[in-house]
């Protein structure tokens, strides 16, 4: 089979490309800078490193994913096999590494709730079992891809398109799906700002009773003052845990509503649009950087010791040298 360049493709077929291309190498970097970071012991030393490492890993895996369906998409007509399995991997990878972050979320609360009783060893045990249920169960909810995405051929202008053959006539299968796509976009959110509030509340009590020993004198309406203060100040200090969330599940939006809008219809009616929604709904798999690395002392020291490592020497001069002019 020949196939036609992509300077004879039509304009949203090489706007497709373009996008496709920039997501992958973007992404991939992002993931890179995120496994070089966890792949150090002194970041696994609890299920924390251990969850991001193998979200990032995923990351890869979803760009490694698009670049084979863009290769597709300029080279190779898709068929009734690698149409599904893509938009199977594609869709278990994403909620994989999703619900890796929002275990993260849940390790965060276990260890702030039970302080000098957490066990760094029972927490590296229980990483494993729980990703290992994670992959299982996300692979079963993701299975619909598998057995009913198809290539469809559209009658009005022939073209063939990759599609969940989900009728209306069958309303049980259609609410399942529909339950088991709502669950698992939501899950994971509410994990991440439910567990966000119990850190923050956790971490007010433990600092009002330190006050509170410290100040038992004070009167009621300076107590009050000083309850405030301690609760703005942590709310300020884990703001990015409550921000990040939310940022997160905006993201993800976009994908949750092609998984409804778009059972047997076409992706052409708005394709610029389409396009972008389809693309913004993969940034929360290249997030771990800005997410999880860059907010926390230890993991951005990692991260720099990583860079430095794969830094060319003469980069490393140049800097050195920029550095000390300054």
């Amino acid at each position: 089979m020949t196939s036609i360049s992509i300077f004879y493709q039509s304009t949203i077929i090489q706007t497709t490309v373009i996008m496709f291309s920039i997501l992958i190498l973007v992404g991939f970097i992002l993931n890179v800078l995120a496994i070089g970071t966890f792949i150090q012991k002194n970041t696994r030393e609890i299920g924390c490193g251990l969850y991001l490492l193998v979200s990032s890993l995923f990351g890869i895996l979803t760009m490694i994913i698009l670049f084979f369906q863009l290769i597709i998409l300029i080279h190779i007509k898709q068929n009734d096999v690698t149409c599904p399995l893509i938009e199977f991997l594609l869709k278990w990878s994403l909620t994989c590494s999703e619900w890796l972050n929002a275990c993260v979320a849940i390790e965060r609360t276990i260890a702030t709730i039970r302080k000098t009783k957490y066990s760094r060893l029972t927490s590296q045990r229980r990483t494993k079992f729980i990703m290992i249920s994670v992959f299982i169960s996300l692979a079963c909810v993701c299975s619909f891809e598998l057995i009913f995405r198809r290539m469809i051929t559209d009658d009005q202008d022939k073209k063939s398109w990759c599609v969940l053959t989900i009728n209306p006539d069958e309303p049980v299968l259609l609410t399942f799906y529909s339950i088991f796509n709502i669950l698992v976009f939501l899950l994971p959110l509410i994990i991440n700002l439910g567990s966000a509030v119990i850190v923050i509340l956790c971490t007010y009590r433990l600092k009002q009773k330190t006050e509170q020993k410290m100040n038992k004198n004070l009167q009621t309406t300076v107590k009050r003052k000083t309850r405030f203060a301690i609760m703005k100040k942590q709310i300020i200090l884990h703001k990015h845990i409550l921000i990040a969330p939310i940022l997160l599940g905006l993201l993800g939006v976009p994908r949750i509503i092609f998984a409804f809008v778009f059972v047997c219809t076409k992706l052409d009616r708005r394709p610029i649009l389409n396009l972008i929604g389809y693309f913004v709904g993969f940034l929360p798999s290249m997030s771990i950087l800005f997410v999880f690395i860059l907010p926390s002392q230890i993991y951005k020291a990692a991260l720099i010791i990583f860079i430095k490592r794969i830094m060319p020497q003469f980069i490393q001069t140049c800097v050195v040298a920029i550095r000390r002019r300054n």
